[in-house]
């Protein structure tokens, strides 16, 4: 769909994450082809940011294969890149910070963990500050300087808490907000079911209303029709009433001059 709609920014950041499924299996090979491929396409649009962080990818794919030398040139160049462009990314610092402790270079790693320390504290970003004190502790631990790892353990536990406290406190938040919301929508729905009653019971009225006058009118008309009935009955009547004498008198004069 990207390559269709000619989604630069989407390829690339699509590109990335198959380079670190990759990494997750351990295909290096195929790592580096979609990190490459990620890293073309930030370079041709001048996204220095993203360039920095393809390369910072690129170094921890180094990194696995044992190409450390590969590895910390591209962890340099991320950080001298964002350095550039004013990012305060941490993470291909802390990469190169963990690739020394490794190889041995303790001063080195210790130093650039305290630079991405002041970065990420001047930043309060707590998430990043639990990854530097982290790597702290296995450096420390590397040195064998117990004491001062378990220092930073505690620390990092610290922050890990808080942020565990805050994590919590969100999640009430966005649950009062939630049933605030489910409560809202109950009440509406019940304004919208008491309205669609009351419109039924209007309907309902209208029709009984209706009924009664047709019923009316109908009953009014058949008492009309009756009283016609009895008034064309009772002319009859009187006509055959008027009509008895007459026939009578006629048959008596016909008899008595016979």
């Amino acid at each position: 769909m990207q390559l269709n709609s000619k989604d630069s920014i989407g390829l690339s950041a699509t590109y990335n994450n198959i380079a670190i499924l990759y990494r997750i299996q351990g295909n290096t090979p195929q790592a580096y082809k979609y990190n490459q491929m990620s890293l073309e396409i930030n370079e041709k649009l001048g996204l220095k940011s993203e360039v920095a962080k393809s390369y910072s990818n690129l170094g921890r794919v180094y990194d696995m294969e044992g190409r450390y030398a590969k590895a910390a040139d591209s962890y340099r160049k991320a950080m001298h890149i964002n350095k550039d462009a004013g990012v305060t990314n941490t993470i291909p610092m802390v990469n190169l910070g963990y690739l020394y402790t490794e190889m041995g270079r303790f001063d080195d790693a210790e130093n650039l963990f305290n630079q991405a320390l002041l970065i990420d504290e001047a930043n309060n970003s707590r998430s990043r500050l639990i990854i530097v004190y982290e790597a702290l502790e296995k450096l420390y631990l590397k040195r064998k300087n117990f004491p001062k790892a378990y220092q930073y353990r505690s620390v990092m536990d610290s922050i890990d808490n808080l942020i565990t406290s805050n994590e919590l406190e969100q999640y009430k938040l966005l649950l009062q907000n939630q049933m605030s919301l489910f409560k809202g929508k109950q009440e509406l729905e019940r304004i919208k079911s008491n309205s669609k009653n009351t419109r039924i019971l209007l309907i309902v009225l209208v029709l009984l209303l209706l009924f009664i006058v047709v019923l009316f009118l109908q009953k009014l008309k058949l008492s009309r029709v009756r009283n016609e009935r009895n008034q064309l009955e009772m002319e009859q009547k009187i006509l055959r009433s008027q009509m008895n004498p007459h026939f009578i008198f006629n048959a008596l004069s016909a008899i008595q001059y016979r």
